[in-house]
């Protein structure tokens, strides 16, 4: 079973998470990299990862649920391609609590 979900840094709906993983429930993250007008991608936790990792804030974004099961939907064309190396970005337990600290809880979509 497969469900999708906003699901960003800012929105990282823990709970949620641990529960479909723990019940074998996969994920397609939508709004991923959230909006065209949004800072998330100049976000200072973001990038200063990025610039740890030698790469560019949109592929740590896109490895952050990458490890699981999430299928990546993007839509822009010049996202694509970088959004790919997302699979060569490893992140380290302390990155992955600093994104932890980013979520905001920010719903972008109407339900």
């Amino acid at each position: 079973m497969r469900h999708q979900i906003e699901l960003q840094p800012y929105i990282a709906l823990p709970k949620l998470l641990d529960y479909c993983k723990e019940n074998g429930t996969h994920l397609s993250a939508y709004s991923l990299l959230d909006s065209q007008d949004s800072d998330l991608l100049q976000d200072k936790t973001i990038l200063s990862i990025a610039e740890r990792r030698s790469t560019l804030s949109m592929p740590v974004v896109c490895s952050l649920h990458g490890p699981w099961s999430e299928a990546l939907q993007i839509s822009n064309a010049v996202a694509h391609p970088r959004s790919l190396q997302a699979q060569d970005v490893k992140l380290s337990e302390e990155d992955l609590k600093g994104l932890a600290k980013l979520d905001k809880t920010l719903r972008k979509s109407e339900l």
